[in-house]
């Protein structure tokens, strides 16, 4: 754990905000240390860690930036990192709620938006834009995505 921590010292330094996946981004280094912070016993660093993922989830989630959605550069980059910390780090405060895929669905579908933590928000932001991006191009499936403008099989999204 000491060596993992030695090279995410210089990566935590550089957190930039610009990016929201788990591979190029701020949330691969924050999910790291805030699981070695919670297997060393350090719950306050682990929680600052969580905190700041979930401020970057939430702004994922928003979409204002119009981030793409898959795991390389995108939301489900994001939406793997919470997973991974919420996995690893069971008293971290990443959701406060248990997620139950049919509660998710039946708030998207009630559009009761305003409910959901921060991890289920993600999810029906990632949902959303496949859908749209889906019905935009009068898709014969439900959910499509595009990268670097070229359409793309949704599995490959999650």
């Amino acid at each position: 754990m000491a060596k993992a921590e030695e090279h995410l010292e210089p990566c935590l330094k550089r957190l930039s905000g610009r990016r929201i996946s788990f591979l190029c981004g701020d949330p691969g280094p924050l999910a790291l240390s805030a699981v070695i912070a919670s297997k060393k016993g350090e719950g306050e660093t682990c929680e600052v860690h969580c905190e700041r993922l979930c401020v970057i989830a939430k702004e994922a989630a928003s979409d204002v930036k119009g981030h793409p959605d898959e795991l390389l550069y995108g939301r489900a980059g994001c939406l793997w990192a919470l997973l991974f910390v919420r996995h690893e780090c069971p008293h971290a405060h990443i959701d406060n709620q248990v997620i139950q895929v049919t509660e998710i669905i039946s708030l998207i579908v009630e559009k009761s938006c305003k409910y959901l933590s921060p991890l289920q928000k993600l999810i029906e932001t990632i949902l959303h834009s496949g859908t749209s991006y889906a019905h935009k191009h009068k898709s014969s499936t439900p959910l499509m995505y595009a990268w670097h403008k070229k359409v793309i099989p949704q599995p490959c999204c999650f």
